[in-house]
């Protein structure tokens, strides 16, 4: 799935706002499992974080000052299948331990 599709049909994983609406597509690592077939999303450049499930934020909802995203806001996983993006509830996946 290409970037254009992301802000045409994406929804933000904390508020549901319109990725549309957003000027960046702010992918997001999480401290959990993908538990779908193909967990494809990830990070290559850091091995630790390849098999990490991702979630997609509107710019609205990045910090002001600085990158990260506290986990606790987040609602929602995605899985990106084809021209469709799967939400998987973050309650529903299994949680990374540190």
């Amino acid at each position: 799935m290409d970037t254009e599709m992301i802000k045409k049909i994406g929804k933000c994983c904390i508020s549901g706002k319109p990725m549309s609406t957003s000027e960046y597509i702010n992918l997001v690592a999480l401290d959990y499992v993908p538990t779908w077939e193909y967990p494809i999303s990830g990070n290559v450049l850091i091995p630790k974080y390849q098999t990490r499930a991702v979630a997609i934020v509107h710019d609205d909802e990045m910090p002001a000052k600085g990158l990260y995203v506290h986990e606790d806001q987040i609602k929602f996983a995605v899985e990106f299948r084809g021209e469709e993006i799967i939400y998987h509830p973050i309650e529903d996946l299994q949680k990374i331990q540190p």
